[in-house]
């Protein structure tokens, strides 16, 4: 509940009456409420403070609770607690924090069905695709997919082949398939050999965009086989 007024209480406790619609509360009561809509509120601002706790980590400084508190700020004081309540409900549904992708490409590291059971010669020999234009979040997957690959399976990822039968291509996620579409339409036009399979990995997809990306692909790769490439100038 927030109170009319929440903003006069504590400079007018002694006439409270004269508070637009205080006339109903005792000073206990007042008292009793105030500490309700200030604990929900901190409780709020404190749980989307620790969804978005690793928001880019180790390039800013943590947001912390203060910072959301100042964000939040520049809207009415009515308007707060419905905001953090939207606000919270979304990011617990849609957030990917850094320890989910870590768990993620760890498990893709090994994955039985994508490696045929041999991640150490699929990795070795797989060319792992460096070729996104726009962003940054394919070069921050594939770092953390290099550690894991590393420890994991002694591979070194900047050693990958570029030019063998198997490609991968991983992102974060593909929403309107404009990215990945582009990266991979440019690459298969120009530089993947005449036979490769592609696999494309990401967390997420919109089946909207997923579609409209493969569509573009598929038919750049049908105009690469029947178009030969030009020989390279020496």
């Amino acid at each position: 509940m927030i109170l009319p007024g929440l903003s006069l209480i504590f400079g007018e406790l002694g006439n409270v009456p004269s508070v637009p619609g205080f006339q109903n509360y005792n000073r206990t009561t007042i008292l009793a409420e105030v500490r309700n809509v200030l604990m929900a509120s901190k409780k709020l601002l404190d749980g989307v403070a620790s969804i978005i706790a690793d928001y880019r980590k180790g390039e800013i400084e943590p947001p912390d609770a203060d910072h959301v508190n100042r964000w939040i700020s520049q809207f009415d004081a009515e308007v707060r607690d419905p905001i953090f309540n939207e606000i919270q409900h979304v990011l617990g549904r849609t957030d990917i924090t850094r320890s989910s992708v870590n768990k993620f490409l760890k498990g893709l590291s090994g994955h039985e069905k994508l490696t045929n059971g041999k991640p150490k010669k699929f990795w070795t020999e797989t060319s792992i695709l460096k070729i996104q234009h726009n962003g940054s979040s394919q070069k921050e997957m594939l770092q953390i997919l290099g550690e894991i690959l590393k420890k994991e399976h002694q591979v070194d990822i900047d050693a990958s082949s570029q030019d063998g039968d198997v490609a991968v291509y991983i992102d974060d996620v593909v929403f309107s398939g404009g990215h990945v579409r582009g990266d991979l339409v440019e690459w298969v036009t120009n530089k993947a050999p005449k036979k490769v399979t592609i696999h494309i990995i990401v967390l997420a997809y919109h089946s909207g965009g997923q579609w409209f990306a493969d569509q573009k692909i598929q038919e750049a790769a049908k105009k690469a086989v029947s178009s030969p490439k030009p020989m390279p100038r020496r």
